[in-house]
């Protein structure tokens, strides 16, 4: 029995396909599965900053800085570059420039600072951006 070169080729190019479906495949089940936890951390971490710093922090190696030299434990993320890499953080947001009366806040939180690159924006157990929202409150009730 013969095989040709060219059933050699379709049956690698077949084999090359699968494997491409199977790893995007598992790159969106981590994703799914871990960017809630994601998301949580980075809102957490960015309450802590601002709460040491009293200020948003200007960028991802910022934030970094502050996570490594106070040891901040990621939950359910095993690297810092994890976050990088699959949540966008809005650095350029000021706090100062929202409108904190907590009757804005209906079922949507008028934050969206903080969501995963595929679109998500749903920690493991809560939504980051109405923390941040409800952490701003009440800081700003404590001044007045």
């Amino acid at each position: 029995m013969r095989i040709s070169i060219r059933a050699i080729l379709i049956v690698t190019l077949a084999i090359a396909l699968i494997l491409g479906v199977l790893i995007e495949l598992n790159r969106r089940l981590e994703n799914y599965v871990l960017n809630p936890y994601r998301l949580q951390s980075t809102g957490d971490i960015l309450i802590e900053y601002m709460d040491e710093h009293n200020r948003w922090p200007s960028d991802w190696d910022e934030l970094q800085r502050f996570v490594e030299s106070n040891g901040n434990y990621l939950f359910g993320v095993r690297t810092f570059r994890e976050l990088r890499e699959n949540i966008s953080v809005e650095f350029d947001f000021d706090p100062a420039t929202i409108n904190l009366s907590v009757e804005n806040e209906v079922d949507e939180p008028q934050l969206r600072v903080v969501v995963a690159t595929d679109g998500g924006y749903h920690g493991s157990t809560h939504d980051p951006n109405t923390t941040i929202f409800r952490y701003l409150v009440r800081k700003q009730e404590r001044k007045d």
